[in-house]
Order: structure tokens, then sequence, then C-alpha cells
């Protein structure tokens, strides 16, 4: 996403501003985060909001966005008289799910350096996770928590924030309606701290997960659309 921020000539070689820049482009078409990238029409480099990004369009309907999504399911309350329905956004087929993992933790490690000092990471006990963003071989799947907040509310906030203990470090983002949770130092006790700590219903996507990703041209398909008015500024 284009912004005024431009670092210093030689502050980052153009190889590893290149290489980090492709986890950074995947991170944006996480489709909770496309999602609210188009929301919000946030400008791409040519300052302008993008006809889609991941596999959120603005072009399918006029003045709204849409997301591909699995059935919506009925809510029922306790009278059985339906209240809404459960949306599910589906994936993308070409989603990177390894290069998303490596997303997060580079943001997480970044926000540990600008929260706790630059010395702070380059302590030995960060040296798995800089080499997981910079090194991971495919088989390197670390785990991290996810958390929607909801989709009905979209607000451009973006907090981040340390849950330390004597031997973990696990670190909290909130992207837009989203919650992320990782584990820089790795002490494999991410899925007690979810169940524990954070609002239950809090998901680990761990190395086994299966995404829900969008179905081959011809199969039935369903759309979640958010209708903007025509004189809401993002429909512009």
């Amino acid at each position: 996403m284009a912004n005024a921020d431009i670092l210093p000539r030689g502050a980052v070689c153009d190889g590893c501003n290149n290489y980090l820049s492709d986890l950074d482009k995947t991170l944006a078409t996480h489709p909770l985060i496309s999602l609210a990238i188009q929301f919000h029409a946030l400008p791409g480099k040519r300052k302008r909001a993008r006809a889609k990004v991941g596999n959120v369009d603005r072009k399918v309907y006029p003045y709204g966005i849409t997301i591909p999504c699995m059935q919506p399911q009925p809510i029922l309350n306790a009278n059985g008289k339906r209240t809404g329905y459960k949306v599910t956004p589906l994936y993308d087929r070409s989603f990177d799910l390894w290069k998303f993992r490596r997303a997060l933790h580079h943001v997480a490690f970044n926000l540990v350096a600008a929260m706790r000092g630059i010395e702070r990471v380059y302590e030995s006990k960060f040296d798995r996770a800089r080499r997981y963003v910079r090194e991971a071989q495919r088989t390197d799947n670390w785990p991290y928590g996810q958390y929607v907040i909801s989709l009905e509310q979209i607000d451009p906030v973006m907090l981040g924030g340390l849950f330390e203990s004597d031997v973990d470090e696990f670190v909290g983002l909130r992207l837009f309606q989203a919650a992320y949770f990782v584990d820089l130092l790795t002490e494999n006790r991410l899925g007690e701290f979810l169940s524990t700590q954070q609002p239950p219903g809090t998901e680990l996507v761990d190395a086994n997960v299966k995404l829900p990703s969008q179905r081959p041209e011809g199969s039935r398909r369903y759309r979640f659309t958010i209708v903007l008015d025509e004189s809401h500024p993002e429909a512009l």
C-alpha cells in the first residue's frame, strides 16, 4: 500500500527489500485483510484504489465489494428464528499460506524491535525467528492464531502488543477486523496460550490446516457483498 514514509537510501539493500516485499504482498492478499483494504479503498502504488486485491473485487457490484464465500449458514436464536447468516470467506486458490505465515512473523518481529529496541531482536533466542522469515524451507509451517472480530464493522485499526512471561513472548496483531497471534520464541505453547488468554473461538492455524478455497469454474459459487452508499467515500 502506498504511503508517504520513505527510508533513507542505503537503509535496506535492494535484494532484501524486494525479497520481503513479496511477503508484504502475500499479507495483503489474505481475504480478511484484502476485504478491509477494499472496504477502505486504500490506494496501491498508483495512488488509487485497485479493482481487485486478492480475490476481493470492486467491479462485480455497483458501489459494492465482493468476496467469494462458502454457502452462508443461517444463525438461529433460541426460538429457532433466523437472525442472520454466518459467512466464511474463501481463499483464492493461488494464496500462499506458507508466505503468509512468515509475513505475520515478520510484522511481529518488527513490532518487538519497535517496542523493545533493536538490540532486543539481535538476541540469539530470536535467531530461529529471523531465519524463518528470511530463509524458511517449504516444510517450515509455524502456527499462528486467528480471531475474526467482525465482518460487519471493518474499522481502520492497526495495533500490536506483547504478551510476555519468563519463557515465552507472544505477539498480538490487530489488522483491521481480525486479530493474529504468533510465538516468536517457538516454545510450542501457542495453542495453550490461545485457549486460556484469548477470546473464545480463536483458531490455531497449524501445519495441518486446510483452507476453504474457491471452487473451480462451473461449480456453484456464492459471494459475500458489502454494498456501500453512493456518497460513502469508500464507494469512489
